[in-house]
């Protein structure tokens, strides 16, 4: 039986709860496995270059979080080919639903003033929100030909401890050196890594079929986080700001309240207090 802990995440009772997770060694995907070892979720990682059938154990609900070239991997494997392979080893192993990681990216670098919701139209740019958008497609034609349910978490700016890039990151490791900081401002939704954790098992207990946004739910000027890691790390950094004159922009989580329960609960202050945690805690070790 599945604990009862758990109830407050899936809103039902599960008789037996078992994910199979593909980038289980990344920076979301350690976070999300971690998560489900604390409430007794059982959980298996499938490594995609070898995709063997003996790896994939019936379970009940699919998490794909694996996805190359976030940070230039230049042994990337084929992402949509990776994903074309879990759709040949659900024809064997049938499940009740397939979670995919997808990206706040599939409506473009620079969103409009006003609401961000998961109606809008799609304007990827680049490599990786193209292939997102791609195998966003691509699960929408699996689901109405496998009558498998499935659920895209479009994520916004996701940051935490153990990250190796990504604007916070990069941010830190200039202010820890005292650098001046240049920055073009404009609005961006950040999202802690234990509160998406917590979105991945909420859309694997759901019984829903759709996309959601999964983010904070509050815009914020990046001026704002730069001067908020400034002193927080008391640094020497001096920030110089070519301001914005877009007006904030909220990326709408409220489908994702709606259906999933899902409610973010980390504050972008707490949430770097707890990288700096891990940083100090790494270099004392």
């Amino acid at each position: 039986m599945v604990p009862m802990r758990l109830l407050k995440y899936c809103g039902k009772s599960l008789d037996d709860l078992y994910v199979a997770m593909t980038g289980g060694n990344g920076f979301i995907g350690s976070y999300t496995n971690h998560f489900f070892d604390s409430l007794g979720v059982r959980h298996s990682n499938i490594d995609l270059r070898k995709h063997r059938k003996e790896t994939f154990k019936n379970p009940i609900s699919i998490l794909h979080l694996g996805w190359s070239g976030v940070w230039g991997d230049e042994d990337a494997h084929d992402n949509l080919e990776s994903l074309e392979a879990l759709f040949d080893l659900c024809e064997d192993s049938p499940v009740a639903n397939f979670v995919f990681a997808s990206s706040s990216s599939v409506y473009g670098n620079r969103w409009e003033s006003g609401e961000v919701n998961e109606d809008r139209t799609l304007n990827p740019v680049g490599v990786y929100a193209n292939e997102k958008a791609e195998a966003e497609r691509r699960l929408a034609r699996f689901s109405e030909s496998s009558d498998i349910p499935t659920v895209v978490l479009r994520y916004s700016s996701v940051y935490g401890p153990g990250q190796k890039g990504g604007f916070i990151k990069e941010i830190m490791d200039k202010v820890a050196c005292n650098l001046r900081i240049d920055l073009a401002d404009r609005y961006s939704d950040f999202v802690f890594v234990g509160d998406v954790a917590r979105a991945n098992l909420q859309a694997v207990c759901s019984d829903k079929s759709g996309i959601y946004n999964i983010g904070y739910g509050k815009p914020c000027k990046r001026s704002d986080a730069v001067e908020a890691i400034i002193k927080l790390m008391g640094s020497r950094s001096v920030l110089s700001v070519q301001p914005t004159s877009s007006q904030p922009t909220v990326f709408s989580i409220e489908k994702a309240k709606r259906e999933l329960n899902y409610s973010p609960t980390v504050s972008l202050e707490n949430g770097l207090k707890a990288m700096l945690k891990r940083e100090d805690s790494c270099r004392l070790s």
